[in-house]
């Protein structure tokens, strides 16, 4: 049976068994484009030769592979800021990020929080703002700098590839990032699945009631708490709004205050199947001054800090 090599030109010595290529003593020519090539498929790459450089097509996007991946530009975005962190160890600042969307800038911090490598996702300016099918899913607002985005208002990354895909943990903080709470992400989730309100309440319901994993929450204080995720890390009692990303009390998705039990709300009106009324689903600090860490109320308004993933 014969099978297509789509590897350019190839000198003689190749053999092919079970979709596997073999070279004796050949060399692989990639193939040459002045330009990247029109209806790319995932996985393909080639040799730009206008830029001199190999790209690879990898989640849309035409990505370097023959260059470090540091994030210090758009053409060598980064997986996630704990990959730049843990190849080019640079400071804490502004870098490209691969997501679904195509690159995307946005701040790492490399040494302030828990031994730094978080990449910021997300940040929310208290008050209340509505945008369960955007946060953190698509890009809004700006995220090139760390401070809040104003009263009734977010900002955020396309987040899906970097949190469902390569972090392990989630984490949320202040804006000055002396107070934090951190837990780990559901080792399921994907980038399909991590903040994903489309699937809809009951079957994110159905899967946290069957699926949640018990996971062990951590605060800034070095204070710690058992709690539960979802791999939608999405708070899945119906009533709570789809709070996301989130960490209960329990496997059902209720909230408590005063605990390390997390949840950043993320609408104000119904939405999914979700019931998302003024007062719904806000288990997170929410005053400007920073008071009320960890969560001492869940009704007054929506998180007022910052998001990460690491």
């Amino acid at each position: 049976m014969s099978k297509a090599v789509n590897l350019g030109t190839l000198a003689d010595d190749i053999s092919v068994s079970n979709g596997s290529v073999s070279l004796a003593t050949s060399e692989i020519i990639l193939p040459k484009h002045s330009t990247d090539p029109s209806n790319p498929v995932e996985g393909q790459i080639y040799y730009n030769t206008t830029d001199g450089v190999v790209k690879f097509y990898k989640n849309s996007n035409w990505i370097l592979i023959d260059t470090v991946a540091d994030g210090s530009s758009a053409s060598s975005a980064a997986i996630s800021g704990n990959s730049i962190k843990n190849t080019v160890g640079s400071a804490s600042g502004y870098y490209w990020i691969q997501t679904p969307s195509g690159p995307m800038q946005t701040y790492v911090d490399m040494s302030t929080i828990d031994g730094g490598g978080w990449t910021l996702i997300g940040k929310s300016g208290g008050g209340y703002w509505h945008g369960p099918d955007s946060w953190l899913k698509s890009s809004v607002g700006t995220m090139t700098n760390i401070s809040s985005p104003g009263t009734n208002s977010y900002a955020c990354i396309d987040s899906r590839a970097v949190a469902g895909t390569y972090a392990l943990e989630v984490m949320i903080s202040n804006f000055a990032m002396n107070l934090w709470v951190k837990s780990p992400i559901h080792t399921e989730a994907t980038e399909s699945t991590i903040f994903n309100h489309a699937d809809g309440a009951s079957a994110i319901e159905n899967e946290a009631t069957n699926n949640s994993q018990s996971v062990t929450a951590t605060a800034w204080n070095g204070s710690t708490q058992s709690v539960y995720v979802n791999k939608y890390m999405i708070m899945a009692y119906l009533t709570h709004g789809g709070s996301t990303p989130a960490w209960a009390i329990n496997a059902v998705g209720n909230t408590s205050i005063n605990d390390y039990a997390m949840a950043v709300a993320c609408c104000t009106t119904d939405h999914n199947g979700y019931t998302g009324g003024a007062s719904n689903g806000r288990d997170a600090p929410y005053n400007s001054n920073d008071t009320g860490w960890p969560n001492d109320s869940y009704s007054t308004g929506h998180f007022y800090g910052l998001v990460w993933v690491r």
